[in-house]
This record gives structure tokens, sequence and C-alpha cells, in this order.
């Protein structure tokens, strides 16, 4: 404990930027709270009622609890007062949808350095396939993964759904992964590199997205049942996939009509291919 002969030497690091709005006061405080509080107390685990004490005091010097509380309890989350008491709920956001989306921004803005009109116009269509073949292989490679982490896909292949119904569900999902990559990618090919997708090579990445989505769940459902999982997919997708990726390249570089009806009449292959496999893939 503390007493009036004791000296106190208090060194403080704090790496959050200052007046940023980005919490380095809601830190400095709340930190400075624990210190004092396990100074005293002698103890660094707190209690209920302990932790509950630093947080509203916290609270009340910062002014407001949107900071204070995602610097205690770490992640996204969102809060709210209730009478003396400061609510937390806390927000799961999907890894690999964070991936899906923030990535294609990346690439493209890296990618827009030091690039001419001309250039940008020429990789736009390149820099739109790889970056919707890694967003495929992120999407499609967690599609099972969770069910075989938890043993639970023979529990849900007991369930009056059926193969195909439950692969619809997985496909249907991993596509709305890569659709969410796609509203990101098409827009900031658009602003950071200047180059403009008209709606026929945007209908031509739609469709490629069916098929891709039908074959990618297929070979997920496939390479999870090995321990190679993460080498067997990439090796599975990729040389199946190249079919999309030239109909859809052609779509971005004036033959859309041709390109949107091999694109049409290959989604309708692999999806009744696909379909008619997934009872017996996932049955195994």
């Amino acid at each position: 404990r503390l007493s009036a002969g004791n000296a106190l030497r208090l060194r403080l690091i704090n790496n959050i930027p200052v007046g940023r709005g980005l919490g380095s006061s809601a830190a400095t405080r709340l930190g400075s709270l624990m210190a004092a509080q396990a100074l005293v107390s002698g103890v660094t685990k707190f209690s209920y009622t302990q932790e509950s004490s630093l947080l509203n005091l916290a609270h009340r010097l910062e002014g407001h609890p949107d900071n204070v509380m995602p610097a205690y309890h770490g992640g996204l989350l969102a809060s709210a007062r209730d009478g003396s008491e400061t609510k937390v709920f806390p927000l799961n956001f999907p890894t690999n949808l964070a991936a899906v989306v923030c990535v294609p921004l990346l690439v493209v803005t890296l990618f827009a350095f030091d690039l001419d009109a001309a250039s940008a116009a020429r990789i736009a269509p390149g820099v739109l396939w790889l970056v919707v073949l890694f967003a495929g292989l992120v999407a499609f490679g967690r599609a099972f993964a969770a069910e075989k982490e938890q043993a639970s896909l023979e529990a849900l292949l007991l369930t009056p759904a059926g193969p195909v119904a439950i692969f619809a569900g997985k496909a249907l999902a991993a596509a709305a992964v890569l659709l969410a990559c796609e509203a990101v990618l098409v827009p900031g090919i658009g602003v950071f590199l200047g180059v403009g997708l008209p709606p026929l090579a945007v209908a031509a990445v739609l469709l490629s997205t069916v098929g891709m989505a039908a074959l990618g769940c297929l070979f997920s459902a496939l390479a999870v049942q090995t321990r190679a999982r993460e080498l067997l997919l990439p090796v599975l997708a990729l040389p199946i996939w190249i079919p999309f990726v030239v109909y859809g390249a052609a779509a971005l570089t004036g033959r859309a009509p041709q390109a949107l009806a091999n694109l049409l009449a290959l989604d309708i292959l692999v999806v009744v291919v696909a379909g008619l496999a997934a009872r017996f893939v996932l049955d195994d």
C-alpha cells in the first residue's frame, strides 16, 4: 500500500496517435486507472465489481464509452449507457469476409501507383481476375471447415434438407462473399485505376461468380476430407476456373456478347454437374 513516504514513478507508453479520434486519451485514462487499482489492491485480475467501477470511472473522465470499452475489451463492439451501467455488444466480423473486402482495395491501391491511363486500362482485367481468384480461394477454403472441425457434417446430413440443399446453401453463402468482394473491387478499379467497366463486363463477372461458386464449393467438400486441404483446393479449383477467367477477360476486352453466351452455357453445365456430384461427395 502507498504511504506518505513512498515515491512513485509512472512511465506511460502510448503508441496510439494523439488527436486523431482513435482513443488515445481513453487508453491513457483506462491504463492509469488500472495501474492505480493494481498498485492499491495488489492484484492484477479484477473482480466484476472492480472492473465495473474502473470502466464507469474511465467513462466519466472520458465523457463517453465509445473509446473506453474497445480499449478494455478489444475488438469491434458497440456500447450504450443504461442508467449507471454501460452495456457492451460485441460485433463479430467474419475473418474471411474481412479478407475479401479489404484485400481488393489494397491490391488496387498498390497497382495504382506510377501508372498512366494507358497502362491502367491494359492491366485492369488482370487485376480484377487476380483478386477474384484469390477471394474465391479464401471464400471456398472455409466453406466446410467449421463442420469438419466440429465433426457436425454427419449430423447436418441427417436433417431433412439433404445433401443437395446443403451444398446449394454453402455455394450461395460462398457466392455472397465473392459478390461482396466484387462490389468493392469494381468501383475500386474505377476510382483508383480510372477504368470504368461497362454493364456487359459486370454481367460477365457475375456469371463467372455463379460457376466458380458451384465448382469451388464442390472441390471444397472434396478437399476438406483430406489432410492437405489448403493445398488441394487450389490444385483442383484453379485449372477448372480457367475457362471462366478466359471468357470473363474476353468480355472486358470488347467481346462481351459471345463471352456472355459461353459463360451462361458453362454455368448451366457446371451447376447441374456439381449438384449431381454433391450427393456422392457429401455422403462419402
